[in-house]
């Protein structure tokens, strides 16, 4: 990951909020007496999220400022690292990153919301943001850079 920290960019993601329901105007309305039973299901908590998988980075950003005049040449380096960069992270802790620098490969623990590697003798540890069925979120802070990776599965 030490090559790789040089691309590490921060993330946002979008969250999109869908609010639907019926309007009812007043000349449209009408006054009903019937009584609605509502009974509570239980919770189903939701299965905790395994970083095991193939993991597509979608979003990445640096957390430093581009260079004036070099905006255009940034954003198509980043367009394509973003394009480039694969994680697999396999259930035997082996994982492979494929990305513009070619693939490398080490192995990982995961502790807690803390993401730990060893590839080529240099162990590294990162913050995982945010990690779901099918989205991670790697927060990068090394070598002057405050930045985060997003991936979906």
């Amino acid at each position: 990951m030490k090559k790789t920290a040089y691309i590490f960019v921060m993330a946002s993601a979008l969250s999109f909020v869908a609010c639907g329901g019926d309007a009812t105007t007043e000349e449209h309305a009408e006054e009903t007496t019937e009584t609605t039973e509502v009974t509570e299901e239980p919770v189903v908590e939701e299965e905790q999220a395994s970083i095991v998988g193939a993991w597509q980075m979608t979003a990445m950003d640096m957390g430093i400022p581009v260079p004036a005049g070099k905006e255009a040449e940034f954003e198509a380096s980043m367009k394509e690292a973003i394009e480039k960069t694969k994680y697999t992270f396999n259930e035997d802790g082996s994982f492979v990153i494929n990305s513009m620098i070619g693939e490398q490969k080490g192995t990982y623990t995961v502790e807690g919301n803390m993401l730990n590697s060893s590839m080529d003798g240099k162990e590294e540890s990162i913050e995982i943001g945010e990690l779901t069925a099918d989205k991670l979120v790697l927060l990068i802070k090394a070598e002057g850079m405050n930045g985060s990776m997003t991936f979906k599965k």
